[in-house]
């Protein structure tokens, strides 16, 4: 799931608000699951900014998904491009913190 030399590879999907969004397709599969992972200590996860990552959401994917996907992918997008987002999450000092705030969280548009 996370060659970088592979084309199409998820491992350079990731921008200056250190957070990465690895995700991949699984044959056999019936249903997206996502987690989000917050590091105790940001990782070089080889950025092409260069800055390290603290946030990870991880997306598994059934292969014939391809919207779902592709629609999953544009709302984390939208939801990691809000700051207050990410800080919110950042504050979170447990998995239920965490998850409270990710699921409480409304988008400024």
């Amino acid at each position: 799931m996370f060659r970088p030399d592979r084309p199409g590879t998820p491992w350079k999907y990731r921008n200056r608000r250190r957070r990465c969004d690895p995700h991949c397709r699984l044959d056999n599969y019936n249903q997206v699951v996502g987690c989000l992972v917050q590091l105790a200590e940001p990782i070089d996860f080889d950025a092409i900014d260069g800055a390290p990552v603290d946030l990870l959401f991880v997306l598994l994917v059934p292969t014939d998904a391809c919207d779902e996907h592709l629609q999953t992918l544009g709302n984390l997008a939208e939801l990691f491009s809000q700051t207050e987002f990410r800080q919110q999450l950042r504050s979170a000092t447990s998995g239920e913190e965490l998850l409270a705030a990710a699921i409480h969280y409304k988008v400024n548009n």
